[in-house]
């Protein structure tokens, strides 16, 4: 099995997971510009709220990728 490489991130607006395989993609916190201008166009209390629901996204998705990971590595 390949290892895949990259960066995998959770978009801070719509917590939509995002994994850039692309070293010249330089996306590291939005999933597309329209998400980065209606991140910024939105008031504090908003934007906090979204941003801690993307980081208990991203923990979820982190947790489901190592257990596959683990899966694929234990069918070896």
């Amino acid at each position: 099995m390949e290892k895949l490489s990259g960066i995998l991130f959770v978009c801070k607006f719509c917590a939509k997971p995002v994994f850039v395989t692309d070293e010249r993609d330089k996306r590291r916190v939005f999933c597309c510009k329209e998400c980065e201008k209606k991140f910024w166009k939105k008031n504090e209390g908003s934007r906090r709220l979204r941003t801690e629901k993307a980081e208990k996204r991203f923990v979820e998705l982190e947790r489901a990728l190592t257990e596959y990971l683990d899966t694929q590595q234990k069918k070896k």
